[in-house]
């Protein structure tokens, strides 16, 4: 029911983790990146993948087998929606975030360009250009597709939300200060719009995360003025879920 909640907010922690580590290492260059992600996670993850295929029958001979073992083998299983959830899952996620990675040299080009604050707008609006994109090809009788909305440049604003903040962290600055009634307003603006097809998938996951940042945010920059607004996004979190789903 909340895992989209989840998964926002892993984006959002794999993106603040993967950027301070950079921000913090003396010298790092893309290939010294991509080989210590290989070894952090490809291995485990791989065993891990023929471990979940044994015991789900995956590995059996057939060209549907064979599929799930390639594509995931190649993390580009979160692709097609035939083997999106196969094997196990949860592994969509980690095809998403080595996609990510694949990513990540061009957001560091974003930021010595123009910075990173632009560079997160630059995310955000593909983010929602992909979202306008693949609209009309979404059947909104049904589910939302996974495909179409998990792709790549769709969330890759989470990602570059984290790292936003693990350069505002870094650099010893506040994350964000905005109004409190410009707060209460985005509350307002996502707990309508998590309702409502089409406008449901662009809110989730992009906006949550953001949204609960600047409530924290909001919150711990007057302390004292009024009572903390964390506990009621905290609260409104699986009341708007288990509602909408």
């Amino acid at each position: 029911m909340y895992g989209w909640s989840a998964v926002a907010l892993f984006f959002v922690v794999s993106g603040f983790v993967i950027h301070l580590s950079f921000l913090n290492s003396k010298a790092s260059t893309t290939a010294q990146f991509y080989w210590r992600r290989f070894w952090r996670i490809y291995p485990s993850y791989f065993f891990a993948m023929v471990v979940a295929a044994m015991g789900s029958g995956a590995i059996a001979g057939s060209a549907d087998g064979r599929r799930e073992l390639v594509t995931h083998a190649l993390m580009v299983h979160n692709f097609f929606s035939d083997t999106f959830y196969g094997i196990n899952p949860s592994f969509w996620s980690l095809g998403l975030e080595v996609q990510r990675y694949l990513l990540y040299p061009v957001l560091l080009a974003m930021r010595r360009r123009i910075g990173i604050e632009r560079a997160l707008g630059v995310t955000l609006i593909l983010s929602l250009l992909s979202r306008i994109a693949v609209a009309p090809v979404q059947d909104w009788s049904r589910d939302p597709d996974p495909v179409l909305w998990a792709l790549p440049t769709t969330l890759w604003f989470d990602w570059t939300l984290g790292a936003w903040l693990a350069e505002r962290l870094h650099q010893q600055k506040e994350p964000l200060r905005m109004p409190r009634a410009a707060v209460w307003c985005l509350v307002l603006m996502w707990l309508i719009s998590w309702h409502f097809k089409p406008t449901s998938c662009r809110s989730r996951p992009g906006s949550q995360p953001f949204l609960w940042t600047a409530i924290c945010a909001c919150s711990t920059a007057q302390p004292g003025s009024s009572p903390p607004l964390w506990p009621w996004g905290a609260a409104a979190t699986p009341f708007t879920s288990g509602i909408s789903r």
